[in-house]
């Protein structure tokens, strides 16, 4: 059964950046300008990262500053080599792709709050998809209400821009948590009721 609310929040949501191509100029950016990574560091953590090669490239990258190591694509190498990883940054050339992807360090804050964001919007999304999957399985609303404003609770405090979470959270919440339903009568079945954004409207004639 196709649920005209989940329609509703990928219509509104919007589309997903170039994640890959965001991160990976982000990497490239701290290795033309490593006075950035104080900068950067504020704004990104390493599970912000979609894609492996790139996380595991940062993660290298943040612990050479803690240790006051300059960050240098030849010292990030050394250290991915002693951990075991460089073949899974994809070697010499995986690095060496990481430094064309970036046009300018200057532009390292604004790549890290793309990337930020948009691991706060998978975050979301994620959580979202839960919370209708528990639903399916036979979840109580009450329980799956409040686990949903936990995750998403924590979207919200993992990202500094603060985006778009609180629109979806909204709509959400209005389909989800039932002192949000008041004015609804429910139909009996919980995926339908959530499906209608709560039940069937007092007063209202609905065709199912």
């Amino acid at each position: 059964m196709a649920c005209a609310s989940v329609t509703s929040l990928r219509r509104r949501a919007p589309p997903m950046p170039d994640v890959f191509s965001m991160e990976d100029a982000l990497v490239g950016a701290l290795f033309l300008s490593p006075e950035e990574y104080a900068t950067v560091a504020a704004i990104v953590k390493p599970d912000d990262f979609a894609r492996e090669s790139a996380r595991l490239t940062y993660e290298s990258i943040r612990f050479l500053a803690s240790g006051g190591t300059p960050i240098d694509p030849v010292l990030v190498q050394n250290d991915l080599e002693r951990r075991g990883e460089l073949e899974k940054v994809g070697g010499l050339v995986g690095l060496g792709l990481f430094a064309e992807a970036a046009t300018s360090g200057a532009n390292a804050k604004y790549y890290a709050e793309r990337v930020a964001s948009a691991a706060r919007e998978r975050r979301i999304r994620r959580a979202i998809g839960n919370a209708y999957q528990a639903l399916e399985s036979g979840g109580e609303v009450d329980a799956v209400s409040g686990e949903l404003k936990a995750d998403l609770k924590d979207a919200e405090a993992s990202d500094a821009r603060r985006l778009t979470a609180r629109p979806i959270f909204d709509i959400t919440m209005e389909q989800l948590d039932p002192e949000q339903r008041r004015d609804f009568i429910s139909t009996g079945y919980k995926l339908l009721d959530v499906c209608n954004g709560g039940g069937i409207a007092r007063g209202s004639l609905t065709i199912v």
